[in-house]
C-alpha cells in the first residue's frame, strides 16, 4: 500500500470519527483476493473501543458500482445483528469524492 494511501486513510478516519489522535497499531497490509475491491487489513492505536481490534478496508475503484458497497454494508450488518460470525461494517463510504473517502 502506498504511503500516500496510508496517510489519506488515516486522515479520512480522523475526520469521520472525530478522533484526532489516531495512529496505526498495524499499518495496512494488502490481503489476497478481492474481485471487486482491493482489500487491506490494519489496526488502530486508539482508546476508542469502537475502532479497536483488527479492521478491514475494502477499497473499490473510484466510480465503480457504489450500490455494491451499500449492498455489502447492509448484508454484513444484518448478519452481524443476527449473531452470525460476520464483522460489522463500522464506516461505509459508498460515494468516493475528493473530500470523502481515500482514493
Amino acid at each position: 500500500m502506498a504511503d500516500n494511501l496510508r496517510e489519506k486513510l488515516l486522515d479520512y478516519l480522523q475526520r469521520r470519527t472525530g478522533v484526532s489522535d489516531l495512529a496505526y497499531a498495524q499499518p495496512p497490509q494488502m490481503l489476497a483476493g478481492g474481485f471487486d475491491a482491493a482489500i487491506f487489513s490494519f489496526s488502530l492505536a486508539t482508546g476508542d473501543p469502537s475502532l479497536g481490534g483488527p479492521l478491514v478496508l475494502r477499497l473499490f475503484e473510484r466510480g465503480r458500482r457504489p450500490e455494491m458497497a451499500r449492498k455489502e454494508t447492509a448484508v454484513q450488518n444484518t448478519l452481524a445483528a443476527m449473531k452470525y460470525p460476520a464483522p460489522e461494517v463500522r464506516i461505509a463510504e459508498p460515494e468516493q469524492t475528493s473530500s470523502a473517502a481515500p482514493s
